[in-house]
């Protein structure tokens, strides 16, 4: 095969596997875990990829070293505790102060019912602005927040305190998809979690794919780099371990 014909091929094979998903691949891809799958979202993640739909919104991921998130059911059926720790990046711009990154943001349409929101979001797990947020000399930021459970057969959340909604997405078994919005402001974030430090390479098409079907630009804004150190997890005295086996 000539030299030519062969370079055609590859560039054909390249565009083929690139292709934007159709109609109903998105329709695959973007399926809800359903409410009753509660315990498949429990227990400790770690943040591995972030897309945003708005640019300097998204750009705030740029003072994100690493991430990790814990979940957790309450005494009260409708509420989940998001527990949350993130290392800040040691050097910054010295012209721009950061909004360090929490779980609180966007906008996609919705029947969920909810009070009105703000239209000053910022972008992922952690936030400066967040009340009880503590940093300490190791570049973590802490900080717990709880979650209400939305009615309806999804997998949806309710964050009180950042007014934003996030939807839970299925996946695969050792990842955490969450898509959190505001149904006013016209900014959302996209989340790929691992149980682990890394995903798969075809995991991570995956969610390409995904973030596309949702209308996110296909540049991640936060690629996780597991040569990065996470922020140690605190022992607490009197409390349970995660339930990850609940029915």
């Amino acid at each position: 095969m000539p030299a030519t014909h062969r370079a055609f091929a590859l560039i054909s094979l390249l565009s083929f596997s690139a292709a934007a998903p159709t109609v109903d691949d998105c329709n695959q891809l973007t399926q809800p875990l359903q409410a009753n799958k509660l315990h498949q979202i429990l227990g400790r993640w770690i943040f591995i990829q972030g897309l945003a739909s708005n640019g300097s919104l998204g750009d705030s991921l740029r003072f994100v070293e690493s991430t990790w998130m814990v979940l957790n059911t309450t005494s009260d059926s409708r509420t989940l505790q998001a527990e949350i720790a993130g290392r800040v990046v040691q050097q910054l711009d010295e012209s721009v102060q950061p909004q360090v990154p929490k779980m609180e943001d966007a906008s996609i349409p919705t029947n969920s019912q909810g009070p009105e929101l703000s239209s000053n979001p910022s972008s992922h797990p952690v936030s400066s602005s967040t009340p009880h947020l503590v940093m300490k000399e190791d570049r973590c930021l802490r900080n717990v927040q709880n979650m209400s459970l939305v009615d309806g057969k999804d997998l949806e959340f309710y964050m009180k305190i950042a007014s934003s909604y996030h939807r839970f997405l299925q996946t695969c078994p050792d990842c955490l998809l969450m898509h959190t919005y505001y149904k006013v402001a016209n900014h959302q974030m996209f989340y790929l979690f691992g149980r682990n430090k890394t995903v798969t390479a075809s995991d991570l098409e995956t969610f390409r794919k995904q973030g596309e079907c949702l209308r996110f630009p296909t540049t991640p804004k936060f690629n996780y780099d597991p040569n990065n150190e996470l922020c140690p997890v605190e022992e607490k005295k009197s409390e349970s371990t995660p339930q990850q086996n609940l029915h």
